[in-house]
């Protein structure tokens, strides 16, 4: 299956949208923060099957649904299997 470095590296290259997400819902909710962590599985053609909240301790349901839909349109190596996968992403928001 694909290696941690492998998903590691798509995460962090992608990490952009995801921080997208957020900013977007801090505009409407300043002081937001907490973790969301998303379970997904890679196929072995690289694709996201639908990602799944596995927690979620900011509440916000429109962020949780722009991090789905965004960790769903990833694409990853192709491996000989299916990965699983939990990731958390915590949010807070910076200091000006």
């Amino acid at each position: 299956s694909v290696s941690p470095k492998q998903i590691k590296r798509v995460i962090d290259k992608n990490q952009p949208q995801i921080t997208a997400c957020y900013e977007r819902e801090l505009k409407s909710s300043p002081g937001l923060r907490g973790k969301v962590t998303v379970g997904f599985v890679i196929g072995a053609d690289g694709r996201v099957r639908p990602p799944r909240i596995v927690s979620d301790s900011t509440r916000n349901r429109e962020l949780s649904s722009c991090i789905k839909r965004v960790v769903h349109g990833w694409r990853f190596p192709k491996a000989e299997g299916p990965a699983d996968v939990e990731y958390p992403f915590a949010f807070k928001p910076r200091d000006y």
